[in-house]
C-alpha cells in the first residue's frame, strides 16, 4: 500500500512543539503558502488564496471529469479520516474543511503538474523564481502538510485513463510528479521506488515521503 490510510497515519500532522520551534522557528512556519487544516484562515497567507483558486479552477479543466462536484463528493467523504490525521483539535465546520482540503489538493496538484511539464509561458508565480523556491520549501514543512492519500485519490479521479496507460511522458505517478521539487532534488527514481514506498507502511505526507526516500536502501540509488 503506497498511499498511508490507515491508522498508523492518525494524528500525523501537528505543531512543531514549542521548545523546539523556538531554536529556529523560521525552519518550521511556512513563508509564502499555507497547506492543510492547521494554518487555515491565517491572514498572513491571504495573498495566494487568490492564486490557490485559479490553480483550483485550472486543474478541473485539466482532468478527465471536468467537474468539480465529483472533487467536493471525493473530499467530503473522506473528512472524517482527513480530521483523524491532524493532531491539534480543528475548530472548523465540515463545508470548511472540505473547501480547504479540496482547494489546497488542487493547488499542489496543478502546481506539480506545472513544474513537471515546464509550462511557465504566461505564470506570474514560474516567472518569479523565488517565489517558486519559496513555494518548494513551504510544501515539505511539518506542519504545512494534507494526507497524502487525498491527493492520490484526487489526482487518480481527476486523470483515470491517463495514470492507467503508464506512459510516464503523457502524466507520471503522484510519486514521480513530487520528486522534482524535492529539497536539493538529489532524489533519483530508481524502477522499485513505489514497491519500495508500499514495503515501509506508505505515505503519510510530504515531509513523510521525503524522509523515507532518504531513508532507503542504497540499491535504490
Amino acid at each position: 500500500m503506497l498511499v498511508g490510510e490507515n491508522s498508523l497515519f492518525a494524528r500525523c500532522i501537528y505543531k512543531v512543539p514549542p521548545e523546539i520551534r523556538k531554536l529556529k522557528e523560521d525552519a518550521y512556519t511556512p513563508k509564502i503558502v499555507s497547506i492543510g487544516l492547521l494554518h487555515f484562515g491565517d491572514e498572513n497567507f491571504r495573498k495566494m488564496e487568490e492564486q490557490k483558486n485559479i490553480y483550483f479552477t485550472e486543474f478541473v479543466k485539466r482532468s478527465e471529469t471536468k467537474d468539480s462536484e465529483s472533487f467536493v463528493s471525493c473530499v467530503h467523504e473522506l473528512g472524517a479520516k482527513i480530521h483523524d490525521c491532524y493532531s491539534d483539535n480543528i475548530m472548523l465546520s465540515e463545508e470548511d474543511l472540505v473547501t480547504g482540503i479540496l482547494t489546497d489538493c488542487c493547488f499542489i496538484l496543478q502546481f506539480l503538474l506545472n513544474v513537471f511539464f515546464m509550462a511557465t509561458r504566461g505564470d506570474f508565480w514560474f516567472l518569479a523564481r523565488k517565489l517558486v523556491n519559496l513555494i518548494y520549501n513551504d510544501l515539505f514543512l511539518l506542519e504545512n502538510q494534507v494526507p497524502f492519500f487525498v491527493l492520490d485519490k484526487l489526482y487518480n479521479l481527476a486523470f483515470p485513463s491517463a495514470l492507467s496507460s503508464g506512459n510516464i511522458d503523457r502524466l507520471p505517478s503522484l510519486v514521480f510528479l513530487i520528486l522534482p521539487i524535492l529539497p536539493e532534488n538529489k532524489i533519483v527514481p530508481g524502477d522499485n521506488l513505489e514497491q519500495y514506498l508500499s514495503s515501509v507502511g506508505g505515505v503519510a505526507h510530504f515531509t513523510d515521503l521525503y524522509r523515507k526516500l532518504l531513508l532507503r536502501p542504497s540499491q535504490l540509488l
